[in-house]
């Protein structure tokens, strides 16, 4: 049985002061295994132009990546209870997100955009 889908819109300008902060919690729960997919840009793929040894390209960017891109810490936070899949592009838009990937049967997707 597949979890409904459920599109849960990040978005980073309203969450811009930790007063604006205070006033806008969500609480959610998503079963133990589910996917969850973080769609985005060269933030949420993890871009680092630094000397340092990142992780290897993903999703056909030749860019380097960052050692600890933020969607697989958040896996890692969550102990790997859930499966991570990192959507990021650099310089995707968000209907270049949706064309890249397509429909997703993830428990929970997050759009992540740059402002």
């Amino acid at each position: 049985m597949k979890c409904p889908r459920v599109v849960f819109w990040m978005i980073l300008w309203i969450i811009n002061s930790s007063a604006c902060a205070a006033d806008h919690q969500f609480k959610f729960s998503v079963p133990s295994g589910a996917i969850v997919a973080f769609e985005g840009d060269s933030l949420t793929y993890g871009v680092d132009f630094s000397k340092t040894a990142g992780t290897p390209p993903i999703n056909g960017s030749p860019w380097p990546r960052s050692a600890v891109p933020f969607p697989e810490e958040v896996g890692r936070l969550l102990s790997a209870r859930l499966k991570i899949l990192n959507h990021g592009y650099p310089g995707d838009r968000s209907i270049d997100g949706i064309t890249r990937w397509g429909p997703l049967s993830a428990a929970l997707v997050f759009i992540v955009r740059n402002q």
